[in-house]
């Protein structure tokens, strides 16, 4: 009962609107939730098996253009690092000093930079016989690195966006079909690429991107939750209010009488 009038008590932030949830003040740790964990757990697995040639290693046509490809992914990290690093700077934690003084100017241009030095990667990557392939590979690490950062900044502070688990889908059904596709290149004489490599990528980047994409049934059970919570807060509101108002109007009928 004490729960429930406490609950009732608290008043939305606008008229009609439900209470919010406090906020976490930057640098304040959270305890994450099954959804952001997991999708954490998955960042890592889909950027282990996305910094091996899991495309480009089935490529029964061309060999690997390890220079390019290597290159390309030496940059993605970067990027990587560069947007963590911000992302750090933003969220109270002890950032490079460099990418620190950028955030300190702008919270923005670390993410900024980090996109133009992402684009730099992708372009190396076009320098590969087979660029489909070793572009895949590295906005696959892209994405596993990017989530990597939202999962840290939603645990100092942040907000979680359920978009980062359902972009997992597009490497969850590469790893698969890349399978069937490893299969096959085994069978190639002469092969240039080394279908091992791109067998053990393939396992690695489609068990992640199930266990990421697993992670939108979590958040979207979460969400569920979470509204029944705000809806029976608001139902205990209004009830409040108007056993208010009836007892004002009892005092008020008194007084006049």
């Amino acid at each position: 009962a004490a729960a429930t009038e406490e609950v009732a008590a608290a008043p939305p932030t606008r008229p009609g609107r439900e209470p919010e949830r406090p906020t976490k003040r930057p640098g304040e740790k959270r305890e994450l939730e099954q959804a952001p964990l997991l999708l954490r757990k998955a960042a890592v697995i889909v950027g282990a098996g996305a910094a091996l040639p899991f495309f480009s290693a089935l490529d029964a046509e061309n060999a690997i253009a390890w220079g390019p490809l290597l290159g390309a992914k030496a940059l993605a990290g970067v990027a990587g690092y560069v947007l963590h690093q911000g992302c750090m700077a933003t969220h109270g934690g002890k950032a490079a000093p460099a990418i620190a003084g950028m955030a300190n100017g702008n919270a923005k241009v670390p993410a900024i930079l980090a996109g133009l030095i992402a684009l730099g990667a992708i372009a190396v990557a076009f320098l590969c016989p087979r660029m489909g392939y070793s572009i895949g590979e590295v906005s696959t690490l892209l994405l596993a690195l990017a989530t990597y950062t939202h999962i840290w900044g939603y645990e100092h502070g942040g907000k979680f966006n359920p978009l980062y688990p359902l972009m997992f889908l597009g490497p969850a059904i590469a790893g698969v079909l890349n399978l069937i596709g490893a299969a096959a290149a085994f069978g190639v004489e002469d092969h240039p690429g080394i279908p091992a490599l791109g067998l053990l990528g393939s396992l690695v980047v489609g068990a992640g991107g199930a266990l990421a994409t697993y992670t939108m049934y979590i958040a979207i059970k979460q969400a569920k939750v979470e509204g029944d919570i705000k809806r029976e807060q608001m139902r205990q509101y209004r009830k409040a209010q108007r056993e208010a108002q009836r007892a004002q109007r009892a005092n008020e009928q008194k007084s006049d009488s």
